[in-house]
C-alpha cells in the first residue's frame, strides 16, 4: 500500500464526507486499486442484518468495493454502544478497527479513511481521530470551512498535535464575498505557519440543496401529489402569507424553492405551481383541493400536507439544509468535480 489517507475535520457539516469519496474517485479513474475505510460512525444504518454508517454504504456502492461491510464500518455508534462504554462494560474497540483495516489494505495502492463528524470523536472509545491517526500511521487532510470571523486557530492548533502526519489542509464552502480575502491573506499565512493549503473549494447551493424527498421525511407529513418528483432540489424556503399579486412577483424572482404555506390558501399554491418551484408544503393538515392537485402534478411539483404549522415546518427545514448526508447522487458527482478543478489532488496522493 501507498498511502492510506485519513480524512477529517474540526467541525461537523464542513463536506468532508463528499471530499473523502471524491478522493477515492478520483483514484479509481486514475486506474488505482482504492479502497474505503470507515473506522468509527455516527449515522447508523442498518445494511442487511447489521448496522453500519451510512458514508461506508455509499462508498461501497459508488466505488463498487468488494470489502464485506462490516470491514468498511467496523464500530458505528448506537444507543447500545454508547451505554456499555458510558458504564464500563467494554474495552477500546481500536483492536476490532486494526482487524478490519488490515484487510481493508490488502491488495490496495490507497485506503481513504473518512473520519467522524470531527477530529475529537470517539474519545470516549479510545478511538478519536486523533487515536487512529496514531494508530493506524495515517497521513491526514484536514477539511475546514471558515466561521463569519475567519478564524484559523484550530487549523494551527491541529497542525501542532498532528505534526508532519498532517498533509494540509482543504478550505470548503467559502463564500464569494470572501474568496479574495482568504487567497490573499489566509492562504500565504497558513503556508508561512508550515501548515500547507491544499484547496479551496467556493461555497456551492447545490451542494446545500436538499430534496422533497429529504424535506418529506424529515417533515410529519404525507405526500399527496407528485411522488415521482420528490428528487427535485430545492435550494430556497419562501412563505406563502400574503397577497397573491405580491406572492407572486416574489415567486418568479426565486428559482428552485419550496413554498410553505395553509391549504386553505388555493391562490398561492396555484401562483407558486406556475413559476419556479420544486415543491409545496401545505400547513395545518388541509388537502388541497383536486383541481390544484392535478395541476401540480401536470407541472412536476410535489405537494404534501403536513398537521404542523408553518413555524414549526420552517424551522425542521431550515435545520437541514447543508447538514444531509452524502447518499444523493447529485451531491457525490458534484462535490468530484469540485475537488477535481479546486483541490491539488496529485499533491495530496505523493
Amino acid at each position: 500500500m501507498k498511502k492510506a489517507i485519513y480524512v477529517g475535520s474540526l467541525l461537523p457539516y464542513t463536506g468532508k464526507s463528499i471530499i473523502s469519496l471524491a478522493l477515492a474517485s478520483i483514484l479509481k479513474e486514475k486506474g488505482e486499486e482504492v479502497g474505503y475505510f470507515k473506522p468509527y460512525g455516527k449515522f447508523p444504518v442498518l445494511y442487511g442484518d447489521t448496522y453500519v454508517d451510512q458514508d461506508a454504504v455509499v462508498a461501497k456502492e459508488r466505488l463498487d468495493l468488494k470489502s464485506d461491510i462490516k470491514e468498511l464500518s467496523p464500530v458505528v455508534l448506537t444507543q447500545d454502544l454508547k451505554l456499555k462504554a458510558l458504564k464500563g462494560k467494554i474495552s477500546s474497540p481500536i483492536k476490532k478497527i486494526k482487524k478490519a483495516f488490515n484487510s481493508i489494505c490488502v491488495k490496495k495502492e490507497y485506503v481513504i479513511v473518512g473520519g467522524a463528524n470531527f477530529l475529537a470523536d470517539g474519545a470516549f472509545l479510545g478511538i478519536s481521530g486523533y487515536d487512529l491517526i496514531r494508530k493506524l500511521n495515517l497521513q491526514a487532510v484536514i477539511v475546514e470551512r471558515l466561521d463569519a470571523d475567519l478564524l484559523i486557530d484550530p487549523v494551527l492548533v491541529t497542525k501542532e498535535k498532528l505534526k508532519d502526519r498532517m498533509i494540509g489542509v482543504i478550505l470548503n464552502r467559502i463564500k464569494p464575498e470572501v474568496m479574495d480575502y482568504v487567497n490573499e491573506l489566509i492562504i500565504p499565512f497558513l503556508n508561512k505557519k508550515g501548515v500547507e493549503a491544499l484547496g479551496v473549494i467556493p461555497d456551492d447551493p447545490s451542494l446545500a440543496a436538499i430534496t422533497m424527498r429529504e424535506i418529506n421525511e424529515n417533515l410529519n407529513s404525507k405526500i399527496v401529489t407528485g411522488e415521482d418528483y420528490l428528487d427535485n432540489l430545492v435550494e430556497k424556503i419562501m412563505i406563502g402569507a400574503m397577497d397573491v399579486e405580491s406572492a407572486l412577483k416574489l415567486f418568479r424572482k426565486v428559482r428552485n424553492k419550496i413554498v410553505i404555506t395553509g391549504g386553505h390558501r388555493s391562490d398561492i399554491i396555484l401562483a407558486a405551481i406556475e413559476t419556479s418551484t420544486k415543491g409545496i408544503v401545505v400547513t395545518g393538515g388541509v388537502v388541497p383541493n383536486d383541481l390544484i392537485l392535478a395541476r401540480a402534478e401536470e407541472r412536476g411539483v410535489p405537494v404534501i400536507v403536513t398537521d404542523d404549522d408553518t413555524f414549526t415546518v420552517v424551522d425542521r427545514i431550515e435545520s437541514i439544509f447543508g447538514k444531509t448526508r452524502i447518499k444523493e447522487p447529485h451531491r457525490v458527482q458534484r462535490g468530484i468535480e469540485l475537488v477535481k478543478k479546486n483541490v491539488n489532488v496529485n499533491r495530496i496522493f505523493e
